[in-house]
Parts: structure tokens; C-alpha cells; sequence
């Protein structure tokens, strides 16, 4: 995989970030992945232990299920803030993926998979609350595939109530669908790093069919 080193200055300090230039693949060679299924969810239990197979299929129609009021200036409830704050990064993501990176898969349609084990033991290390009790398995492919490679840790900066500045969410949005990686990268505000989690941990969003 191709790579190079783009310099970037963020509050003075430099950061260099490594960027993967070939993060997606289209290919029907068998390859096996790696997914936390969650045996509690009933569609997510049935097709991974029962039918036996994950199925998504590229879809190119708008997926985007609400829209952003850009005229809301009120107070919201923080117990809905968390709530919101992640469908916001997801709909950056989404509309930055459709008008610059309308080849790759969505993250709206798209089955979140791990390429090695390694990586879906680091996620369930930094992100535990969300792996919680799921089952990791082992899939292979199934005919014609493609997918794309991206450090996931970008939207946990996304998603930090500290991240306010529109001109670096758009940088953060880039970063990601580009494949680059988060290793090296700061973000301070008022001197203080944004707590988050900064190590890079790649996923894969897969689109076509995988058999456990």
C-alpha cells in the first residue's frame, strides 16, 4: 500500500499524519474478516447464527434519515446530547463521503467488519462499553465484494462535545475518508488535549456477503 507524509500545523505544533492513498478494494478473491456481532440483537443473532451470513448492498439513493435544523440556537437536554452528537458526525461523514468520495462504500449501509483480529482486540480495549458482552467471529467472503480502510478513531474526535470549530470537523471528515491515520494527531483547546481516543484502530466498511 502506497503511502506518504503531509505536514500540518494545529495551534503551532507540528503533526505529520500518514496517509493510505489505495483505501479501497474491489475484489471477488475469498478473504476473511473479522465483526463483534451482538447475540442479544435479534436481526444481528439471526443472520450471523442462524442464516449464517451478514449481506449489505451498496446503495446509492440519499440514506441520510433526518436533516440538521441550521436555524437551532436553544438549550437541548444533555441526556440528548450525546444522542445527537453522533448522528452529527455521521452525517458530516455521510454528506463529505457523497460530494468527494461517492465511490466508497457508506457508513449508513456498509457492514463494519475488522481485517485481523489484532485490530478487533484493540477496538474491544478502547472501546469496551460498546463491545460490551458481543461474541467477535470470523467470516469469509462470498463472491464479488468491496470495501474501504478507515482509523475509526477520527470519529471519536468527531463526537467530543469539545469539537466545536467547523473548519476542523471538515479537516477531521477528510482525514477520514482519505484513510488517514489518527497516530500523531493533537487537537487542544484552551491548552487541554480533547479526551479522546487517539491510537489508530482501522475499520473496514464491507459491502456484499460474508459467511460465518
Amino acid at each position: 500500500m502506497k503511502k506518504k507524509y503531509e505536514k500540518h500545523y494545529i495551534n503551532t505544533e507540528v503533526i505529520f499524519l500518514t496517509i493510505d492513498m489505495e483505501n479501497l478494494v474491489t475484489s471477488d478473491k475469498p478473504k476473511k474478516f473479522y465483526v463483534w456481532v451482538q447475540t442479544k440483537d435479534i436481526y444481528a443473532n439471526f443472520n450471523a447464527n442462524i442464516v449464517g451470513s451478514f449481506v449489505s448492498v451498496a446503495n446509492k439513493e440519499d440514506n441520510l434519515m433526518f436533516l440538521p435544523n441550521e436555524n437551532f440556537s436553544g438549550y437541548i437536554s444533555p441526556f440528548q446530547g450525546n444522542l445527537l452528537r453522533s448522528y452529527q458526525a455521521e452525517y458530516k461523514l455521510e454528506t463529505t463521503r457523497k460530494k468527494h468520495f461517492p465511490d466508497h462504500p457508506s457508513r449508513l449501509v456498509a457492514t463494519f467488519l475488522f481485517e485481523t483480529e489484532e485490530e478487533a482486540m484493540t477496538y474491544k480495549e478502547t472501546h469496551s462499553l460498546h463491545v460490551g458482552s458481543r461474541e467477535l467471529k470470523v467470516g469469509s467472503t462470498v463472491g464479488p465484494y468491496s470495501y474501504s480502510k478507515h482509523d475509526l478513531s477520527w470519529i471519536d474526535f468527531l463526537r467530543s462535545p469539545l469539537l466545536t470549530d467547523k473548519d476542523i470537523i471538515k479537516k477531521i471528515a477528510f482525514s477520514y475518508w482519505e484513510g488517514k491515520s489518527v497516530d500523531n494527531f493533537r487537537l487542544e483547546l484552551s491548552e487541554k488535549p480533547l479526551a479522546v481516543v487517539s491510537i489508530p484502530i482501522y475499520e473496514v466498511l464491507f459491502i456484499g456477503r460474508i459467511d460465518f
